[in-house]
């Protein structure tokens, strides 16, 4: 008949044994995964690469300055909103001449014709900046 002590010793064993067995059988699925996923991350890249040059060639064309400022104007978010600001103004500024009609409160019409030119002054301000930006840009090009 085994001791307790034997007995520990052999479970012991067997335990070490399997954790072992299960410590490879798990490293061996994490290589495997990580094979994988370095696989399919050098696919996407080469995709990518391969579509960003593509892309790349296809979408040069020769632009002049001035074209190159149109498209900013058109395009360049901060520059709408401040377009929208500024014709906001203008009809608070109109519907405070019309309300003076009726009231004569010079104060509300001077307030709104300071706004309106204010919003007038950002717009002028925020196109310059943004000319002189891909001004900067088309000749570091």
């Amino acid at each position: 008949m085994l001791s307790t002590q034997q007995k520990t010793r052999n479970l012991r064993h067997m335990v070490s044994g399997y954790v072992k067995i299960n410590t490879n059988d798990y490293e061996e699925e994490a290589m495997k995964k990580m094979k994988r996923i370095l696989l399919f991350g050098l696919v996407v890249s080469i995709i990518l690469l391969s579509t960003s040059s593509f892309a790349q060639e296809a979408e040069v064309r020769n632009l002049s300055l001035e074209k190159s400022v149109n498209i900013a104007l058109k395009k360049n978010l901060d520059f709408k909103m401040t377009e929208q600001n500024t014709s906001l103004r203008e009809v608070d500024y109109e519907q405070a001449q019309a309300n003076n009609l009726l009231q004569t409160s010079i104060v509300n019409l001077k307030n709104a014709e300071f706004a309106f030119k204010q919003a007038q002054n950002t717009l002028e301000e925020q196109r310059r900046q943004l000319t002189f930006q891909v001004m900067n840009a088309y000749f570091q090009v």
